[in-house]
């Protein structure tokens, strides 16, 4: 069922869902809050306990992000991009 999937990939909800079993139990529960959520992401970075994914993958993710920012951000990335474009051979200066 879904709500094990959820369960599984989630402490947050885990937690917040405890021994729900079927629908009907699922639809009795009152709605998650914006401040929970809030609270939760700020509890643990970046994404919270409700990320749905591990830690680790988490992680990982945020480091391909910084590393994607760094790269995007030098003078041969935008050449790249500017010649991709234009349809011309690019013109880099390993800077």
């Amino acid at each position: 069922m879904q709500i094990e999937r959820v369960r599984a990939g989630s402490p947050f909800y885990r937690d917040r869902l405890g021994p729900v079993r079927t629908l009907a139990e699922l639809a009795a529960q009152p709605f998650v809050t914006k401040a929970e959520l809030l609270a939760a992401q700020a509890d643990d970075p970046p994404l919270g306990p409700n990320a749905g994914a591990p830690r680790e993958a988490m992680k990982a993710m945020a480091r391909e992000t910084e590393a994607l920012v760094c790269l995007a951000s030098t003078t041969d990335m935008r050449e790249g991009f500017a010649a991709f474009r234009e349809k011309r051979s690019p013109s880099f200066s390993a800077e």
